[in-house]
């Protein structure tokens, strides 16, 4: 992107081969991205106002490491393949989607999403055992297009988590603020991965002021005999 000074980042073509944040200061995105390969933040703060990152590439790295991404009220779209990792602690989102022909590999630590969530049918999500902690203001929609999250947190200060479609846990839904998580007709399910010890999905103790609402479906795993 073209920058001018600290003020907005412009694109003079719709595609980026690359993106790197490494300048100090504060950047704000004026239009939809476009992106081919690799986006990286080492320094700095580039901010995502209400504009669309497209993530297009077929083995796109998303790298978080000193830098920030502060996505305000924008859209991340994997349209591709796409891999969250960085040794930076705060992988912040705001609405993530991925499109049904397309690939997302979350890291096996966690990230946040301060808006919606979409994983639409047929959409593949590598969940490597990480968690994704939902950390909006407001109310969070939940799309899940029957694809399965290892752990879900839920550590709100206003609003309610609203899955609307399929959604599949293989760990823990921990929820840690006072917020109801409404399942509607059956939306989430908690998987079972093997009839030993350890590999049901659960729902942590729920705090005082918290809920869960709807329908729960719950499977049990019997190998064969």
């Amino acid at each position: 992107p073209r920058s001018r000074g600290l003020g907005d980042v412009y694109k003079r073509q719709p595609l980026l081969t690359n993106m790197i944040m490494n300048s100090s200061g504060t950047f704000t995105l004026a239009k939809d991205l476009v992106i081919n390969g690799d986006v990286t933040f080492t320094n700095g703060t580039f901010q995502g106002s209400s504009q669309t990152i497209f993530l297009d590439g077929s083995a796109t790295n998303w790298i978080v490491n000193a830098g920030t991404f502060s996505p305000q009220t924008g859209t991340v779209r994997v349209r591709g393949t796409a891999t969250i990792g960085g040794s930076g602690t705060s992988k912040q989102f705001n609405s993530l989607v991925v499109i049904d022909t397309a690939t997302l590999n979350l890291p096996s630590s966690t990230i946040l999403i301060g808006g919606n969530y979409q994983a639409f049918s047929g959409a593949t999500i590598n969940h490597n055992s990480g968690s994704v902690e939902f950390n909006g203001s407001g109310d969070q929609e939940v799309r899940g297009g029957g694809t399965a999250l290892n752990d879900i947190v839920v550590n709100k200060s206003a609003g309610k988590v609203d899955i609307l479609i399929a959604l599949d846990l293989i760990g823990t839904l921990d929820i840690q603020s006072n917020t109801d998580v409404d399942s509607n007709d059956g939306n989430l399910r908690l998987l079972s991965t093997t009839d030993a010890g350890g590999g049901d999905a659960q729902i942590a103790a729920i705090p005082a002021g918290a809920s869960v609402s709807g329908k729960i479906k719950v499977q049990r795993y019997m190998s064969g005999e």
